[in-house]
């Protein structure tokens, strides 16, 4: 596939091949971000990835410390727990700058 494609400047296109403008004829393309929201947005991000580690393995650590928890309802949750902390990893690489070459 053409690099090209993903390029920043590329994309979104209108029918001229140009990039849009946002309503008002700003100089910013659509589905670009100001340098504030675009931190405000990754602080976020991250204050979501570490509520959600640090909840998941406050569970785990909960099933593991109190073998009263262990039935099999809490069983389910431990499985819902690792599983979304097996997502939360995963998804922990996507990229919150573009590079720029």
């Amino acid at each position: 596939m053409d690099s090209s494609f993903f390029s920043a400047a590329a994309w979104p296109l209108n029918s001229s091949g140009s990039p849009e403008k946002p309503p008002g004829g700003g100089d910013q393309p659509l589905g670009r971000f100001s340098t504030m929201w675009a931190v405000l947005l990754a602080v976020l991000m991250a204050l979501l990835i570490v509520a959600t580690v640090v909840g998941n393995a406050l569970v785990m650590l909960a099933f593991v410390v109190d073998s009263s928890l262990r039935t099999q309802n809490n069983y389910f949750l431990l499985n819902l727990a690792i599983s979304d902390f097996l997502v939360v990893q995963a998804s922990n690489d996507t990229p919150l700058y573009e590079k720029r070459k």
